[in-house]
């Protein structure tokens, strides 16, 4: 197991959450992290709130002092912090301790996706596997990431019809996500 003497922290508070909702979970996440720093385990942390010019998202760079003047790892102390990340309410929290030499893995999350013929079965069953994940132990952070806020359409195309007006099943579809999405079709330069 290697020790990089590093470890990382991702925050990641609900869609259309505002930067200060974010950063008081962030603040959250030090308060955690500060009781290692003053014992000298943790030489810096390093957070950045609306990582990517998003306001619901965060990272957090914890820097463990040398080797020599610590007994404990990147991995014992995301470990040790895990539990405690798990009961923050604003934001879900997730942290993890690189791999070493290019070896992959990090600590990826177990992701579940749950569909359902209605928006109150999904609801209804995410949160009973929500539940039993958390009364069957050793899982930590279980987090339900239901979110209806994002309106979502169903739009059925009569390809038959289109075909006979000329216009192809592809061209009405970016059409309606450029209509609802929005798209980038240029840059102008206005060189006066």
């Amino acid at each position: 197991q290697e020790d990089r003497g590093i470890f990382f922290v991702s925050v990641s508070s609900p869609t259309g959450a505002a930067l200060d909702y974010t950063d008081a979970a962030v603040r959250e996440v030090e308060a955690l992290i500060a009781p290692y720093r003053d014992e000298g385990v943790v030489d810096d942390l390093i957070s950045i709130t609306g990582q990517y010019g998003e306001a619901n998202r965060a990272f957090l760079v914890a820097v463990m002092a040398p080797w020599g003047a610590r007994e404990t790892g990147p991995r014992d102390m995301v470990n040790e912090l895990r539990p405690a990340f798990g009961e923050i309410t604003l934001a879900s929290v997730r942290a993890f301790a690189p791999s070493g030499l290019g070896a992959g893995g990090g600590g990826a999350p177990l992701s579940l996706n749950v569909t359902a013929p209605s928006f109150e079965s999904a609801a209804e069953w995410s949160a009973e596997i929500a539940q039993g994940m958390r009364e069957a132990g050793g899982i930590v952070n279980v987090r339900r990431a239901y979110d209806v806020t994002t309106p979502g359409y169903d739009i059925t195309v009569n390809r038959a019809r289109a075909r006979e007006i000329g216009v192809e099943a592809r061209v009405i579809a970016e059409s309606v996500h450029t209509f609802f999405a929005s798209a980038e079709v240029t840059d102008f330069i206005d060189r006066d």
